[in-house]
Order: C-alpha cells, then structure tokens, then sequence
C-alpha cells in the first residue's frame, strides 16, 4: 500500500428510505484514514444499457449520505472512492439497492370519440417508468353527465390501454376523468375532461299524410322523426301510377307540408291547331262538380292579361281547343266549381303547337324555360307563370298570383270580355308553387319524402290517407 494513497472504503451498503432516497453508509479506510480530505459517492441505475453515471463528493468528517434524487421502484448500484491529497484510493466493492415504488406522478391523457350516439372509446397510452414510479396495478375510469353529479366508476386492468363506455343517452355531454394505481395506492384522477356523444342518426324519413283537396290537388304533410338529426332540408318524390317518377321537389328544412296542384290534367296536340285537354273527374263522393272552366291564351296574351274561356258541365272530363295558331306557346290551365262555390285552378300546362308536328304537349314542371320555337320568357313573366315560393301562411289568391291578369277573360267563340276577374279563383289558403306537375290525382302508392343530408328512403306503404273532412277552413267547392 503506498503511502500516498488510501486503502478504499469498507464495508459499504445501502438502505432504502423512500421512492426517492436511498441511504449510503461506510466504513473508513484501514491504511491512511487520517489523511482522507474527501470521499466521492458514485451511483448509476443498474439495469439497462448505456446508463449515466453520477458522482457526488463530500467532506471527510462523515461516513454515511443520503441519495434523494433517484427513481421510483429503480434498482441502483453504488460504490465510493476516498481521496488524500496526493491520491485517490481503488473503488470500494459495490453495493445495489431498489428504491421503493409510488403512486404515479400524473395520469395518461384521455383521447375521446364516439361509434355511436350511445357510446364514448376512452383511449391513453401507457405511462413511462419516470411518471408511474413503480409497477401499475390498475385504472379507474370515472364518468358522469354534465348535469348529474352522481358518478360511476369502473375498475380496469393494469394492461388496459382502451375502454368503450355503452349505454349512454345520446346528444348528452359527459365528463370522464382517470386514475392509475401502484401498490402503493392511488394517484390523483386527472382534471374532467368532457365529451358529448352524438344526435341520434335516423334511418326512418318522416311519416307522410296525403290528403285530398280536391280533384287536381293532395298535400302532403309530415313531421321530423323523433330524436333524429336536424335535417337540412327535404326531398319530395311523387309519379302517378304506372307512371315514370317526376324530379323530386327540394324543400326547406322547416318545410313540414306541401300541396300538389294541377294533377291529373292532360293537354294533348291533335292537330296542328286543334289540341284536347282532359281531366279527371273528383273522386270525392260527397262533391258534385257542376261546371268546369278551362282558361288557356298564347304568350303575349297572357302577358296582356288576356285569357280565352271555355265552360264544360260536371259530366265532362275532356274539351277541345281549336283554331290554335302553329308557332306560339300556350298556356292552359282549369277549375272546377260545385253550388258552394269555385275551386282552386291546376297549376299552368305549356302546349307549343308545331306545323306539321302533331306530339303531345310539354309540361314545365321543374324547368323554367320554353321550347326554343317560341324563345323564352323574360324572367320576370317566367316568374309570374311559376310564381314564386309561398309559406302556407300566404292568402294571396291564385288566380292574381299565377296568371297575373287584369280581369280580362275572352270567350273562344264569342269573343267576349269577361268582367269578373275571378270567376274561378279560391278563396283557400294559398298552395305553395315552388314547382309546377302533372301528374295523376292518385298518389295512394307513389309519394316518398326524403330529408336532405340523411341516408334514408320513404316507401309509399308508410304513407297515410287520412279519413274524414280536413280541419281547414276554406269553403267546400267542388274542388275544395
């Protein structure tokens, strides 16, 4: 032993005081205690690959020191080194000690999503070795609804990295918080962290009711499905039977009804001035039609407010019109009138007779232009034709909203002005028009409702034709 140098520390070992600490004593060096100044303590974690070492060094009035720096539930190797002023002594033998496990520092982040409006996925990561600070043992997921402070708790296993919570009310916020376990106990759950599952998602489209009005018009009315998502708007679907489907109707979200006029009404070219209109008679077996009135008049008579009249008996369904002139575009459109009083007109049908092309005619429905023969309408005739979409709230008459005439009626064969500008105008609630149909007045089997922006479809066998006289209160025409 050389006699600048140390003999090193003896009898070194180690105690655990907590999660944090572990206490270090030693005996002094047998040769050239006296002439120690200083002993250096040097530590690292001892399992692992590439570990640091740490040193810390103190004054030679003691033998022992407390490590308080160390990782939970961590196994540490140590050993000490004494120091005269001419020389450092060997290494002492070298001691290893666990320290104790925590309740973990912090819990794991929640990420939260939902399947379904009745379910939320919890999901975290593992915690480090750090932020545990010893083995875990299990997690408890707590929940409640925003507005309940009733809380319930599920006890989870120490793998469990997920949790899907079922059962739950949908379109309702919830609060969920964690806390993880050691053996030594719980950590603190984390702060609430809120979700709210989602609305609903109905695959039923609302219920239709159909009801008659008269012989050429039926309203559709229907109400959103319970709990279902607010809609954005709607789709109308309607065809007669045996009929190919007409374009679908977009409606408003807050749309909840919609009346179908002029349905059933046919004009047919069958000569090059000669052109049939029918109709079918009211299926209405309390109503009696006495009389039908069938107004029809070119382009430019229209916009002059001139219409030429035709008058038919209840009996008939069908009337001719003659001495058309090939070349120009007209428009027709009918009512029927009972002793109370007249109906409601059929919404305008477009006849455009060609010479030498005998076809039938066109109806405008969803289109707001005309056959390139005649040129279209400026805009604002083209709107008065269609007119412009009305709330049910409206009582605007039809004959002054659709047609826009000043009064003038002028008979086919007599030629002559009319003076009662509403001869067959309705005092009922205004129909919308956002479209103009023609289709048959049976829609028993052929009328579907979808809600725009949801997936689903409405067959016609959930619609309902509702029994009895309607709660409105215009007059009862024949047509009304």
């Amino acid at each position: 032993m050389s006699e600048d140098r140390p003999s090193a520390p003896r009898n070194v070992h180690a105690e655990t005081i907590s999660s944090s600490a572990i206490l270090l004593a030693w005996d002094r060096p047998l040769y050239n205690a006296d002439k120690v100044i200083a002993y250096s303590i040097h530590y690292m974690k001892a399992e692992g690959l590439n570990n640091e070492e740490y040193q810390v060094v103190i004054g030679n009035d003691t033998t022992s020191y407390i490590i308080d720096d160390l990782e939970p539930a961590r196994n540490y190797s140590f050993y000490i080194v004494a120091y005269m002023p001419m020389g450092a002594s060997r290494m002492s033998d070298q001691v290893s000690q666990h320290t104790l496990e925590d309740v973990p520092l912090r819990t794991p982040e929640l990420t939260l999503t939902s399947h379904s409006s009745t379910d939320i996925q919890v999901t975290w990561q593992p915690l480090p070795a750090k932020i545990s600070r010893g083995r875990v043992l299990a997690y408890r997921l707590s929940y409640r609804t925003a507005i309940d402070d009733t809380v319930i708790n599920v006890e989870l296993s120490q793998n469990s990295t997920e949790h899907l919570l079922e059962g739950l009310q949908p379109d309702t916020i919830y609060l969920l918080r964690i806390a993880v376990a050691t053996r030594v106990g719980w950590c603190e759950p984390s702060a609430w962290t809120s979700h709210r599952t989602p609305k609903i998602f109905s695959n039923k489209a609302p219920v239709l009711q159909l009801e008659a009005l008269n012989c050429t018009s039926i309203r559709a009315r229907w109400q959103p499905s319970l709990n279902s998502v607010a809609a954005l708007g709607f789709r109308l679907c309607y065809h007669e039977e045996g009929q190919p489907e007409q374009p679908s109707i977009l409606l408003q979200a807050q749309t909840y009804s919609y009346t179908f006029g002029g349905l059933g009404v046919r004009v047919t070219l069958i000569e090059d001035d000669t052109a049939l209109v029918s109709w079918r008679e009211s299926t209405e077996p309390n109503l009696v039609v006495t009389h039908y009135t069938i107004l029809y008049a070119t382009q430019q008579a229209w916009m002059a407010g001139r219409w030429q009249r035709i008058q038919r008996e209840g009996t008939h369904t069908m009337a001719l019109l003659e001495k058309l002139e090939p070349g120009n575009v007209y428009l027709v459109k009918i009512c029927a009138s009972n002793k109370v009083g007249d109906g409601p007109f059929s919404n305008i049908v477009e006849l455009a007779p060609m010479r030498g092309h005998v076809h039938r005619s066109k109806n405008p429905r969803h289109s707001d232009s005309f056959p390139d023969t005649a040129g279209p309408l400026p805009a604002s005739s083209r709107e008065i034709i269609y007119g412009p979409l009305h709330s049910e709230s409206s009582h605007s008459s039809e004959g002054s909203q659709e047609t826009g005439d000043s009064g003038h009626y002028s008979n086919e064969e007599s030629n002559e002005e009319m003076s009662n500008s509403s001869t067959c105008q309705s005092s009922r609630t205004t129909r919308l028009e956002s479209e103009n149909v023609t289709a048959g007045p049976n829609l028993k089997q052929a009328v579907k409702l979808e809600a725009e922006g949801m997936p689903f479809h409405h067959s016609a066998p959930e619609a309902s034709w509702p029994t009895g006289t309607s709660g409105d209160s215009h007059p009862q025409a024949a047509c009304s």
